[in-house]
């Protein structure tokens, strides 16, 4: 990811685009810029999750495992939108589901 506060369109409805622009250019601001490899999983179900992402380039898909053992496609997140789970974690403090890019077989 790198650094943005230009104005650009963002996913409709997408956390970035339903905040005013004042408070997203701030959010944007005080961020801190990040860039994961193609393939990379940005977050994995059961680790520990205290970070919130902002996808700024990004297409990504919410998994979860199943009770059968297989992985099951919650949603698809694009540009503007918040990480999956974004402060979310289970009693244990762990996140309840992992996400993957989009053109990744999982």
């Amino acid at each position: 990811m790198t650094r943005r506060t230009e104005r650009r369109p963002w996913l409709t409805g997408s956390f970035l685009d339903r905040l005013p622009e004042a408070a997203r250019d701030e959010l944007l601001r005080l961020g801190s810029p990040v860039t994961f490899p193609g393939r990379h999983v940005l977050v994995r179900e059961g680790d520990p999750g205290s970070a919130v992402y902002l996808l700024l380039d990004a297409l990504v898909k919410v998994t979860a495992l199943a009770e059968n053992g297989s992985r099951t496609l919650l949603s698809i997140r694009a540009a503007g939108c918040a990480s999956p789970t974004a402060g979310v974690s289970t009693s244990r403090g762990t996140r309840p589901t992992s996400a993957w890019p989009a053109s990744w077989s999982t």
